[in-house]
């Protein structure tokens, strides 16, 4: 699916569900420009957010709607869309 994604929709620095990048890239990548700061006697800071559960509280219609809007292909938007709408939470 990735490679039916326009680039354009995609940041450059993003590493979670890209091709060839995975969380030890993520914190390599962090290490080494917090490396050359020091080393510039400049300033490194870090800002970490998690956002608990914004994949399971964002609604379906807006997943749709930015699918829609995003240049992605008609084919994959249905596919996403069917698998979206038929999945169920259960509760004990």
């Amino acid at each position: 699916i990735s490679d039916k994604i326009p680039s354009v929709n995609v940041s450059k620095v993003q590493h979670a569900y890209t091709k060839g990048r995975y969380t030890e890239t993520a914190l390599h990548s962090l290490t080494l420009n917090i490396e050359r700061d020091l080393e510039h006697k400049e300033y490194a800071m870090g800002v970490f957010l998690n956002i608990s559960g914004a994949y399971n509280n964002v609604s379906n219609g807006d997943i749709f709607s930015s699918l829609e809007t995003s240049g992605i292909e008609p084919p994959i938007t249905t596919s996403i869309k069917a698998l979206l709408s038929c999945k169920k939470i259960n509760a004990k």
